[in-house]
């Protein structure tokens, strides 16, 4: 069979736009990986742990980072068998996890951040496995080489968003000790800007 005709038909600009569209999950997962390490700093200020120990600062941070790790294996080892609901339908259903997930981390209470980026995690495990799926099945066979990639890129493209918004954060000489960031500073930057990370997967899943 001539596959030559099929390439010709194919519009790759519709294809490349539903990707894109279908990928901003990818974009949300790597986003998640990411985000936080930006914000440990002024986490610690914000949430009133500057004056506490460095242990303690520690146990803070993995418990976070660790509560959307755990959220990752959980959406990632269970989302499979609810691909028979349709995976467009698994894909809105993720952006109202990240959703809820993201809204929980911008409540100012340490419990409900670790709901929130365990939710968001669970969203960001389940895209990775529903986008991909998604994309191959319907990208056609003479294009699944060049597409194939396209969850790679968009995740690294996530994390590299979450770096580049972490930008205005002062940053810290000493890793929990030297602090450049006045903990009395009422600057938006140090005590409202942390939302706004956390809040920006939601316009993602909004799309």
């Amino acid at each position: 069979m001539d596959t030559s005709s099929l390439s010709t038909s194919i519009n790759k600009g519709f294809l490349m736009s539903l990707i894109l569209v279908v990928g901003i999950g990818a974009i949300n997962f790597g986003y998640s990986i990411g985000v936080f390490n930006s914000m440990q700093d002024d986490f610690i200020v914000v949430f009133g742990y500057y004056f506490k120990s460095p242990e303690y600062k520690k146990d803070i941070l993995k418990w976070v980072t660790t509560s959307c790790t755990v959220g990752f294996a959980v959406g990632a080892l269970f989302s499979a068998p609810f691909m028979k609901f349709g995976k467009k339908n698994c894909i809105i259903f993720t952006n109202i996890f990240v959703i809820i997930g993201c809204s929980l981390c911008m409540i100012k209470q340490i419990e409900v951040v670790f709901v929130g980026r365990f939710l968001f995690g669970v969203g960001g495990g389940a895209f990775s496995v529903f986008v991909p799926s998604f994309i191959n099945e319907v990208t056609p066979v003479e294009l699944k080489g060049p597409f194939g990639s396209a969850t790679q890129i968009l995740v690294n493209f996530g994390i590299m968003i979450s770096n580049f918004f972490g930008i205005p954060f002062p940053s810290c000489e000493s890793e929990f000790t030297c602090f450049k960031i006045n903990p009395f500073d009422d600057s938006f930057i140090q005590t409202g800007y942390w939302r706004i990370l956390f809040a920006l997967p939601i316009g993602f899943s909004l799309i």
